[in-house]
């Protein structure tokens, strides 16, 4: 008995350290971040380059500054003195774009995670829960994560480790000045981040999936910061020159009032603000520019727009800072600055350093049209993948070519095996492209979908189609459940902004583009390459109703780019959960019912009742009949069932653990579903449409389809029900 007591509290010691292992992780060695690190005073840029650095991938903090927009940012509140005028976030009219740019620019796959009503008004919905969660992904994957907050206002930092199961956080930030929250490596502690100072996002550096931005989208990015625009209360690019000098020219005594937790008064801390930003962005600007003119003697812009950036620095370290008696904010500065003569004299220097960014921007200009000009924008993937045709370019049809695509799936038309059929419409049945459109149709539960007889949406078509047809949408939620099944990270895009950068990214990085369209039938799009500002896409060969054209970049609704290569996200067990979803909420709503109801002799409404109506009965039958050509995606549901019965499912062997149904104990379950059930259905269903077809309405003999109509739709309804046992019986041995 000792001896058990014994070996239980070494089981419960061990448990219990391998708790306590699991609530912590503390990366070591990310390198510090702080004011002055790598010769930068921009949190942003210092954390993406510590963080990069970190991750093996050496950054250069010019390069980082450059290519998040950090170098080109200028804002100036125009209703009040505003110590956060030079934040980062300010630098376009989209708060997250700089960060978004910056990771991407290293070719990264990027995530932000915004909290619930944020301290800066940006939209977001994560809770302390979901921070937390995104936080300890992160680190477990050996990444620190980039945050605004937790530590003092909401600048970047960076998050290095959690404790407590992620109640205790650790990192850099470069606020962190007291040292009782310093752990043993240096880094900040915080118990009570949520509640204490500005905590506003996470976001995760992710696999390297691309090159590094390319010069002409860094030269647009610049551009677009450096437009004079307003922006709400704030004056941005070369239009926050002149706001600036309008407050320092009108400042009063209110103004130069120090206040006690800063040291400073407002007035000097915006004026310091304005310079450190400047002197920090232009100077690095001008070193990029500077780079660019070596690299490329026979361009003559690059070192014509680092001239100009190097004015902006040059000038507020040698004619600025003398003015206040140096680059700090002390009482000799306060003194000197409180002088009029002192600010009239910084309101000349504001003017001519207007004038150096606004000669840069137009340099700028010339240099885009120049660089587009000497290298035509064009490519095109050689995508050769054919599509299903068992309807038109659907979100899954365009999916599945795309995954196909990314699978590098070599689609051999001599290999194709003859179905038997006297000729070929290249539907796609016998082909094996054919059978993953199967599987990610009917694993999302499309194929499960049954009509109204009112053409009324049911529920399931508002789940899983968002309601826009039968065909024409999908939902956010079934769109991640395709990507996550397939074992791919994802982007989705609707700022159409962005659209011709994001889609020119995705192609040079070799990976085709899924594009809704605004407008029409088969809204879904393969984007395989770019022509200047034209689109290519495939001829979508075999795809029923084909759209005759590429889009234009105006008819393009949302993006859908495919990330990284990962674990799949969905099993076999989620996709069966959808369809059992799927045809429970069927059962539940008695579809069938209502056709059954419709076309009965004796009922109130039914085919017989009002027996001199002929053009009635036309119509209920021609509904029937144009439902089974819905129903025929019972096919696409057979056919995937009936390959793991046949053992002629290969082809599924990689995608999610669908090699989990290779046992035998579900051979005869899966012939169940695709022959008696699904496989009946198809013939049945091919009936009803054959008789709406030869139906002659003006003979006696026509008033009594409706009850032969009805007896194949209950035959049908049982059809159902059987597969729905059937793949409940397949969950039940799977758990």
């Amino acid at each position: 008995m000792l001896k058990i007591l014994t070996l239980l509290t070494l089981l419960i010691v061990e448990t219990a350290s391998a708790q306590t292992a699991m609530s912590t992780n503390v990366l070591q060695g990310v390198p510090k971040a702080h004011y002055g690190a790598f010769g930068g005073i921009t949190p942003f840029p210092i954390c993406l380059k510590s963080v990069s650095d970190f991750l093996g991938d050496p950054l250069d903090y010019t390069y980082a500054i450059v290519a998040c927009g950090g170098a080109f940012r200028f804002a100036w509140d125009t209703t009040d003195w505003n110590g956060g005028n030079v934040d980062i976030a300010l630098a376009y009219d989209d708060m997250e774009r700089p960060y978004r740019q910056g990771v991407t620019a290293l070719g990264r796959e990027f995530k932000m995670l915004w909290r619930e009503k944020n301290v800066w008004g940006h939209p977001g919905a994560g809770t302390k829960e979901d921070f937390k969660k995104f936080i300890k992904e992160q680190i477990d994957a050996g990444k620190p994560v980039i945050s605004l907050g937790p530590v003092g206002p909401a600048e970047a930092g960076i998050i290095t480790g959690y404790r407590d199961d992620g109640d205790t956080l650790l990192g850099w930030s470069m606020f962190q000045w007291d040292e009782k929250t310093f752990s043993e490596e240096g880094y900040f502690t915080s118990t009570n981040y949520w509640n204490e100072g500005d905590f506003v996002a996470v976001m995760s550096l992710g696999a390297i999936t691309a090159p590094r931005m390319e010069t002409k989208q860094i030269v647009r990015n610049a551009i677009a910061a450096l437009e004079g625009r307003r922006e709400g209360k704030y004056a941005k690019g070369v239009a926050a020159y002149d706001e600036w000098k309008k407050a320092i020219l009108n400042a009063g005594e209110k103004d130069f009032a120090i206040i006690p937790d800063w040291g400073q008064s407002i007035s000097m801390m915006c004026q310091g603000d304005a310079t450190d930003c400047l002197v920090d962005g232009r100077c690095h600007a001008s070193i990029y520019f500077k780079r660019l003119a070596e690299q490329n003697p026979d361009q003559a812009l690059y070192a014509e727009i680092a001239e100009q950036f190097g004015i902006i620095a040059t000038t507020i370290h040698e004619k600025i800072f003398p003015l206040l008696g140096g680059p700090h904010r002390g009482a000799e500065q306060h003194k000197a600055f409180e002088k009029p003569e002192t600010r009239r004299a910084i309101a000349e220097h504001i003017d001519t350093m207007k004038a150096a960014d606004e000669k840069a921007l137009a340099l700028m200009r010339d240099l885009e049209k120049q660089l587009n000009a000497k290298n035509e924008m064009k490519k095109e993937l050689t995508f050769n993948i054919p599509f299903s045709g068992f309807c038109g370019t659907t979100f899954i049809n365009c999916f599945t070519s795309a995954f196909l695509f990314m699978e590098a799936y070599a689609y051999k038309r001599e290999e194709r095996k003859p179905c038997g059929t006297a000729t070929c419409d290249e539907c796609g049945y016998c082909r094996e492209d054919g059978a993953v459109f199967f599987l990610f149709d009917t694993m999302s539960g499309r194929s499960a979908l049954r009509c109204r007889f009112d053409g009324a949406p049911t529920e399931p078509q508002k789940w899983i189609l968002g309601g826009d047809g039968f065909y024409d949408g999908e939902t956010d939620e079934t769109i991640d459940f395709l990507f996550g099944f397939a074992g791919y990270e994802f982007r989705k895009f609707s700022d159409a902004d962005a659209f011709k950068k994001e889609i020119v990214a995705s192609i040079d990085a070799g990976r085709p583009v899924i594009a809704k369209v605004k407008t029409g039938e088969n809204r879904y799009r393969v984007i395989t390459g770019y022509d200047g500002d034209a689109l290519i896409c495939p001829d979508f060969t075999q795809a029923q109703k084909k759209p005759e054209r590429a889009p234009v970049y105006d008819e393009l609704d949302a993006l859908w780019l495919f990330g990284a290569k990962i674990p799949s996200r969905y099993s076999v067990t989620d996709g069966l959960e959808r369809i059992v979803k799927v045809m429970e909420s069927n059962d539940a709503e008695k579809l069938w019912d209502g056709y059954a109801n419709q076309m009965d002799f004796f009922g109130y409404r039914g085919l017989g009742f009002n027996t001199n109506d002929n053009n009635e009965r036309a119509a209920r039958l021609k509904r029937v009949a144009d439902t089974m050509w819905h129903t025929f995606n019972c096919h696409n549901f057979a056919e995937v069932f009936r390959k793991f019965s046949n053992g002629d499912c290969a082809i599924y062997d990689t995608i999610s653990d669908m090699k989990r149904l290779r046992d035998p104990a579900f051979k005869d379950l899966c012939n169940t579903i695709g022959g008696p059930c699904h496989g009946y259905t198809h013939d049945l269903a091919w009936s009803l449409i054959g008789l709406e077809e030869c139906a002659d309405w003006t003979k006696h003999p026509a008033q009594y389809f409706g009850e032969m109509t009805q007896l194949i739709i209950m035959q049908i309804a049982k059809n159902d029900e059987k597969a729905l046992e059937t793949v409940k019986r397949i969950l039940a041995i799977l758990k």
